[in-house]
C-alpha cells in the first residue's frame, strides 16, 4: 500500500530551504519545503502549514527561485507563502 504524502511549508524564513512543487489531488500546483506522510504532525520545529496532498512531483528549486523560472501566477502564489 502506497502511503499518501503531504507538502508542508515553513511559515518563517524559507531562504535556506528547497522549494518543491507538486500537483495535488485536483491537479493544482502546490508549493512547499518538505514532504511528510502526515497532514497533522508538523515536520518542522517551527510554525508550518500543510499545503495539501502531494500527488505528482513537478520540480524542486534549491534555495533560490529566479523570476524567469516561474510564471506570474506561480510567483503570486509563492508571494502568499512567503508573506505568511
Amino acid at each position: 500500500m502506497i502511503k499518501e504524502k503531504y507538502l508542508w511549508s515553513i511559515v518563517s524564513d524559507q531562504s535556506n530551504l528547497p522549494l518543491h512543487i507538486y500537483l495535488n489531488e485536483n491537479g493544482e500546483k502546490i508549493y512547499g519545503n518538505i514532504v511528510s506522510e502526515s497532514n497533522k504532525i508538523n515536520p518542522f520545529l517551527e510554525k508550518a502549514k500543510c499545503n495539501g496532498l502531494a500527488k505528482t512531483f513537478i520540480y524542486t528549486f534549491n534555495n533560490q527561485v529566479g523570476l524567469t523560472d516561474i510564471d506570474q501566477i506561480q510567483y503570486q502564489k509563492l508571494q502568499k507563502i512567503w508573506n505568511h
